[in-house]
C-alpha cells in the first residue's frame, strides 16, 4: 500500500507505550534511530531500500542465493528444570521453531491452502532461504544441544523477567550474551516482565556512510527476542499435535502456540513493516500488494470472522483497482497464529533485498557454512518411559525414537546416548546406555532424575530430556513392642514402644506423629523428629492433656527428604496407671511442670536432704544429672528438646520416679 512516509514517522514518534502491544519492533527502531542519529531516518532507510529493490528487479540474474541463516536460540531461564511450560523450554520446543520458520518462508506450511483466492496471485515465498541450527559456538566448540544455549538469568544476572525495548534486555542481556551477529541470527527466548509483549526484533540497517559507522553501536543488540510462551509450536508440519507436547501449556494468548510470533519478528529483522504500516489507511508498509488497512487485526482464533474485515475503502492498483479486504492472513499482521499463512510477493522481494545488501545480514550465508548444520531442519529425539512417578528402588523401562531432519543425507541415526542421572544424584543403575531401547533402569534413591537422550548421525545431534520423580520408600512393619492383651483388649500402658523397618536409603530424618483414632487425618501432631535410619521410638505418656486413658490413638511414622515423604501408620489403645508414680514418688515436689527454662526438685515432704537425680529422655538416655545436698536442687533445661522426660530421684528412703514435660 502506497502511503506517506512522513505520517509513518510522526506516528512512530508517538508510540512509547509498548506494554500492551503484541510486537514492539517499531518502537525499538524508533529508539535506536533517536539514540544513534548516524543510522539516519526512516525516510532515508526506505529511500535506500527502494533503490536496492529497483536494482534487484532490473538485474535478477545478479542474485547471490541460495541463502542460509545460522540460528542460535539463547534460552534465558530462572533455574527451573527443562519442562513443558517452563522458561527453560524443552529442546524439541526450541527446534520446532526452526521447522516453522522454514515452512513459513518456503510456503510449505500445511495451512498455505487457507489463503483466500483474492490473495493467491500475490503470495510470496523464499524457497532458497534456509534457517539452520548453529552447531558450533563462536569459539568453534561443538554445542551439546545443537542450536541452543541455555543461560540461567537469575544466577548470571539476578533477573527472572526481562523488559521490552530500551530496558535491561537491551542494556544487560543482549550485550553480554550475543554471538557474532555477522555469523548468527541471535534469538533470545525470555520471560517478559510485561504480560502483553510477545516479542520484538531489531530492524536491518542501510549501508553505512563513510566515517559514520552506525552499525558498530547497534551490533551488540541485533537479533530477535521472543516470549517463551509463544516460542515454537505445539503442532507438527501436518497440523497434528506435536509428540511430547503441548510444549506451550500456558500460551501468552489464545492462538499463539504455532510459532508465528517468531515468523512475524524475523520478518521485521529482515526489513518488513507491520502490514497496516503502524497506522490508519494513510500509512505505508512499502509493499503495494498488502491492501490498505486501518490498524491491526484483532487477535482472535475465529479466522472466518476476521476475514470479513475491510477497514479501508481505497482502490488497490495491485488488485485491478478494486477494494481488497484486509489481509489478515499476512504474517506481519496481529492475527492469531492459526489465521496466518502467507507473506506477500513484495514482502519476499524486500527481505531478499535485505539479505543481499544490509550490513550483518549479507554476511550470514557465508558464515553458515562453518558454524551451522547443512540443510538441517531439526533433530527430533523422543524418550518413552513406561512411568515417570515412582518410589525409590523401582524400575523404569525406557525406549527411544527420533529422526534427524527432513532434508538431511544421510538421515539415519547412527548413535544413541542415554544419561539416566544428568544431575548426579547417584541412584540410577545403569547410569548410561548406548542402546536405542535400554530397557529397565533402577532408581535406588529418592529425587527428581533428569534423563537425557542424545541422537546423532555423525554430523549433527539432537537432545531431549524427561524427568523421573522418585519418592521415598515408606517404612514398613510398624509394631508396638510393649503391647499387652489380645484381640480387642490389646493396649499399651503408660508408654508406647514403637519399632519399624527402615526401607529407604536416602531419607534425611524421621518424624513420629500421633492423633486420636476418632480425629481427622489433619489432626496428626509431630511428637518427635528422629535422625535418618532410626527404627525405634518410645512415647512416654504425660499428663491427661497429652493422651487420654482408654482411648485409641493412631501413630504415623514418616521418612522425610525435602518435600518427599514415605509413611506407615498403626493404631493402639493407651491406658494410664497411677502406679507409675507411687505414694512415695508423689511426695517429691517437682515444679513447674510443664517446664520451659528450668525446674526445681524439693524433698522436704519426705524429710531428707540428700539424693542423686538423673533426667532421662524418651529414648532412655541420661541427658542431665545433679546431686541434692540441702533438700532442693534447680535444673537448667534450656537447650533440651520439647517432649516427655523421666526424672529418677534416689534417696536414703527410697527411689522416686517423676514425669516431666518440657514445653
Amino acid at each position: 500500500m502506497k502511503k506517506s512516509l512522513s505520517v509513518l514517522f510522526l506516528f512512530l514518534m508517538t508510540q512509547f507505550v509498548w506494554a500492551q502491544d503484541k510486537c514492539a519492533a517499531h518502537i525499538f527502531e524508533q529508539q535506536l534511530r533517536a539514540k544513534y542519529p548516524q543510522l539516519g531516518t526512516v525516510q532515508g532507510f526506505e529511500a535506500w531500500m527502494s533503490q536496492k529493490i529497483a536494482e534487484r528487479r532490473s538485474n535478477p540474474t545478479a542474485r547471490s542465493g541460495p541463502y542460509k541463516i545460522a540460528v542460535i536460540i539463547h534460552v534465558i531461564h530462572d533455574g527451573s528444570a527443562i519442562a513443558n511450560g517452563s522458561q527453560n523450554i524443552p529442546y524439541a520446543q526450541a527446534i520446532s521453531q526452526i521447522r516453522v520458520l522454514n515452512e513459513d518462508f518456503h510456503r510449505t506450511n500445511a495451512d498455505a491452502s487457507s489463503t483466500r483466492a483474492v490473495f493467491n496471485p500475490h503470495v510470496g515465498s523464499m524457497p532458497d532461504l534456509e534457517f539452520v541450527l548453529a552447531t558450533k559456538d563462536p569459539n568453534g566448540n561443538v554445542l551439546p544441544e545443537v542450536g541452543v544455549e541455555r543461560i540461567n538469568g537469575v544466577a548470571r544476572f539476578g533477573v527472572s523477567a526481562w523488559s521490552g525495548p530500551g530496558g535491561n534486555t537491551d542494556s544487560q542481556l543482549k550485550p553480554n550474551t550475543i554471538w557474532d551477529p555477522t555469523k548468527y541470527l541471535n534469538l533470545w527466548c525470555v520471560n517478559f516482565s510485561s504480560s502483553g509483549l510477545f516479542g520484538y526484533a531489531q530492524f536491518p540497517e542501510g549501508s553505512t556512510l563513510p566515517g559514520m559507522p552506525g552499525g558498530a553501536q547497534t551490533a551488540n543488540t541485533d537479533g530477535v527476542v521472543i516470549n517463551f510462551k509463544s516460542m515454537g509450536s505445539n503442532y507438527t508440519s501436518t497440523g497434528a499435535a506435536a509428540p511430547g507436547g503441548p510444549f506451550i501449556t500456558n500460551p501468552i494468548a489464545a492462538g499463539t502456540d504455532r510459532g508465528r510470533t517468531t515468523t512475524h519478528e524475523i520478518g521485521h529483522w529482515l526489513g518488513l513493516r507491520h502490514s497496516w504500516g503502524d497506522g490508519d489507511c494513510s500509512v505505508d508498509d512499502f509493499c503495494s500488494d498488502t491492501p490498505n488497512q486501518n490498524g491491526d487485526s484483532p487477535l482472535t482464533t475465529n479466522c472466518a470472522t476476521s476475514q470479513t474485515r475491510n477497514t479501508c475503502t481505497a482502490l488497490e492498483p495491485d488488485y485491478s483497482n478494486t477494494d481488497a479486504p484486509d489481509q489478515i492472513e499476512n504474517y506481519m499482521d496481529y492475527s492469531a497464529d492459526i489465521c496466518m499463512n502467507m507473506f506477500s510477493a513484495d514482502q519476499a522481494t524486500r527481505m531478499y533485498t535485505v539479505m543481499e545488501n544490509s550490513p550483518r545480514r549479507n554476511t550470514l550465508t557465508a558464515a553458515a557454512a562453518t558454524v551451522a548444520a547443512p540443510i538441517l531442519t531439526g533433530a527430533y529425539p523422543f524418550i518413552t518411559p513406561n512411568k515417570t512417578s515412582i518410589t525409590e528402588g523401582d524400575q523404569v523401562s525406557f525406549s527411544g525414537s527420533g529422526r534427524m531432519g527432513d532434508n538431511e543425507t544421510p538421515s539415519t541415526i547412527s548413535s544413541w546416548s542415554w544419561n539416566f542421572d544428568v544431575d548426579g544424584l547417584g541412584g540410577a543403575s545403569p547410569a548410561t546406555s548406548t542402546s536405542q531401547n535400554p530397557g529397565n533402569v533402577t532408581f535406588s534413591k529418592a529425587g527428581v532424575y533428569k534423563v537425557r537422550l542424545t541422537i546423532s548421525n555423525g554430523t549433527v545431534s539432537g537432545v531431549t530430556t524427561v524427568n523421573i520423580n522418585s519418592g521415598l520408600k515408606a517404612p514398613t512393619n510398624l509394631q508396638f513392642t510393649n503391647r499387652e492383651g489380645t484381640g480387642s483388649n490389646v493396649k499399651v500402658i503408660d508408654k508406647a514402644n514403637l519399632q519399624w523397618n527402615d526401607n529407604s536409603s536416602s531419607e534425611d530424618s524421621y518424624t513420629v506423629e500421633r492423633k486420636k483414632n476418632s480425629e481427622p487425618i489433619a489432626s496428626y501432631v509431630v511428637i518427635a523428629t528422629l535422625p535418618a535410619n532410626t527404627t525405634t521410638y518410645s512415647d512416654v505418656f504425660g499428663s491427661s492433656n497429652q493422651v487420654e486413658s482408654g482411648v485409641n490413638y493412631n501413630y504415623r511414622i514418616s521418612a522425610k527428604k525435602g518435600s518427599e515423604t514415605g509413611s506407615i501408620t498403626g493404631s493402639i489403645r493407651v491406658e494410664l496407671t497411677t502406679a507409675f508414680e507411687d505414694e512415695f514418688s508423689r511426695e517429691v515436689q517437682l515444679y513447674p511442670n510443664p517446664a520451659q527454662k528450668g525446674f526445681t526438685i524439693d524433698l522436704k515432704n519426705i524429710q531428707t536432704q540428700k539424693a542423686q537425680t538423673q533426667l532421662y529422655n524418651s529414648l532412655g538416655q541420661v541427658v542431665a544429672s545433679k546431686t541434692i545436698e540441702n533438700s532442693q536442687v534447680e535444673y537448667n533445661i534450656e537447650g533440651l528438646s520439647k517432649g516427655m522426660y523421666i526424672l529418677k530421684i534416689q534417696t536414703d528412703k527410697g527411689t522416686a520416679i517423676k514425669r516431666l514435660v518440657i514445653n
